[in-house]
């Protein structure tokens, strides 16, 4: 029993943070991060598939429709897993019963059956986007199409030379990746599979790490709008 739980944090905790070290390691204590850049950027001047409106839409648009209504699921869920308990039979039988012919009780009796798991997600969901908004607000990245690098009039800097606690460091809101990190939230499904024993658990981990870093390219090859450190640690 003990070593499975050890393996279960290990994997999902070890292994990430192992991760997020060697991508710092890797790219922001190197140059590798800018010679990527450097090498989509150059010799036209320009980043690929800057003006592609369907790599736009297919990369960028719809990859974060899931997730928006995900989280809107879950919220409108929690709300909807409060009216089942409060529906007594023999006193609230005639609304009972119209529930039931409109088929909305077994979506009222799942809700209140799952509130725990509801609002786990509902709270993952706003502690990750609160996360992400608190780094990009005090570490003040701008994205390279923004820095005298390419064309831009900002100075480019190390998200961990600009961080400030307490304060907003700048008007700069490009580290983490807003996409890469947004895609992380869909983890807490897994989380929610990993309590009911799912067999498709690990599915759900793999695809959502799949689009987190399917959102990457996007991000590399059409306008420079984040570094490849901007996506990795987020």
């Amino acid at each position: 029993m003990q070593s499975e739980k050890s393996r279960f944090y290990a994997w999902n905790f070890g292994v990430p943070m192992a991760i997020a070290l060697l991508t710092f390691v890797v790219f922001d204590l190197t140059s590798l991060d800018e010679a990527i850049s450097n090498w989509l950027y150059y010799p036209l001047q320009v980043f690929p598939f800057e003006h592609d409106r369907l790599f736009e839409n297919l990369t960028h648009r719809w990859p974060r429709i899931i997730p928006d209504w995900t989280g809107e699921a879950a919220v409108i869920g929690l709300l909807l897993s409060f009216i089942w308990p409060l529906l007594k039979p023999g006193r609230n039988d005639r609304v009972i019963g119209l529930l039931e012919t409109a088929r909305v009780a077994p979506l009222l009796r799942f809700t209140a059956r799952h509130r725990r798991d509801l609002l786990f997600i509902v709270v993952s969901f706003a502690v990750i986007t609160g996360m992400i908004h608190f780094f990009k607000s005090h570490t003040s990245i701008y994205c390279p199409v923004e820095t005298t690098l390419y064309g831009g009039t900002m100075e480019k800097k190390e998200w961990f030379e600009n961080f400030s606690l307490f304060h907003e460091a700048g008007a700069g809101r490009c580290w983490p990746g807003g996409h890469a990190s947004g895609g992380f939230t869909m983890v807490a499904l897994y989380f929610v599979a990993r309590r009911y024993c799912w067999r498709h658990a690990k599915a759900i981990l793999y695809a959502s790490t799949y689009w987190v870093q399917s959102t990457a390219p996007r991000e590399w090859f059409k306008a420079g709008i984040s570094c490849p450190t901007h996506c990795g640690l987020a």
